[in-house]
Formats: C-alpha cells, structure tokens, sequence
C-alpha cells in the first residue's frame, strides 16, 4: 500500500487482506511499542521514527519467512526507497509484488495532481488542510507534513522495485 496520509489506505488494506491476509503498518508501532499501558492511544514520537520503520520490517520479514500468502504493508511508501527493505524480503521468497494505492473518492481526486506537482502546488496545498482534518480522528498528522508527503510523492510500480534490487 501506498498513499498519502488520510487518503484511505487501511480501509483499502483490509479490502485486500480478505481473510488470509496479514496487515503490517508501521502506524501499530506508536500503539503497541511506545505507550503499551494505552493501546488505544496513538503515542507518535518522532526521533523514534526508524526504530519504527525497522520493526515493522522485521514483522515483515518474519511473516515473509513463514510464508503467509498475503503480506500487505499499510505503510505511505512516498518514495521508492521506503518500500526497498519489503521487496528484499520477499522476491526471493517468490512473493507476488503489487503495489497498491487507496480507491477513496479524495484520493482518486488527489493522485493525478501528483502528475505536475508545480502546476498544482495550490490545490495541493488545500488537499494537505482537508487530510489533515481527516487525520485528526486518527493519527493527526499536521497539512505541513502532509504536504511534504505530496511533494516528495515519486512514482513507483512493481518494475521499478524490481529494477531498484
């Protein structure tokens, strides 16, 4: 999975998951790692950002190894070198890579922007103040950040991640 923030995602996620997926989001990290007493509490710490990106890799990795049939990794995957530690994983282990992206109606709407990211910095930026009030019942991500998300947006599919090994 890949998309900006607020953009759908998890819901999209849990559509490809079916039942005999396994999800892994770098997001369960700042539940289940930071603050365990409060798993219901989103406890982002940004100078442990790494650390959480690893272990959802090494989650990954795991899985990978056991031969789950469906891994998907609910992660932003803004640019091609996030997604690089997953795809090491699994080609060797004959994964079937897809690269997905969320089907929400605001997503659908966003995602051409990103095509001439100069000529639509405006709209853009109104994109980042919408999702940003989305993401306030979630994980609250701030429009700054969202935009630079959109910004640093590169356009990745399979054969690029299987160029990039």
């Amino acid at each position: 999975m890949r998309g900006g923030a607020s953009s759908g995602k998890s819901t999209r996620a849990r559509e490809l998951a079916g039942d005999n997926g396994v999800i892994l989001s770098t997001d369960e990290f700042w539940y289940k790692m930071v603050d365990p007493q409060e798993p219901d509490k989103y406890s982002f710490k940004p100078h442990l950002l790494s650390e959480a990106h690893l272990w959802n890799q090494r989650r990954a990795q795991k899985y990978i190894e056991e031969g789950h049939p469906k891994v998907i990794i609910d992660n932003t995957n803004i640019r091609l070198f996030e997604m690089m530690a997953y795809v090491r994983y699994s080609v060797p282990q004959d994964y079937d890579l897809q690269v997905a992206e969320p089907t929400s109606p605001h997503w659908l709407e966003i995602r051409p922007l990103l095509h001439d990211k100069r000529g639509n910095r405006d709209t853009l930026q109104e994109w980042s103040h919408k999702l940003a009030k989305l993401s306030e019942a979630t994980h609250n991500v701030p429009a700054y950040a969202i935009m630079r998300m959109l910004w640093n947006w590169e356009e990745v599919d399979e054969t690029s991640l299987l160029m990039a090994l």
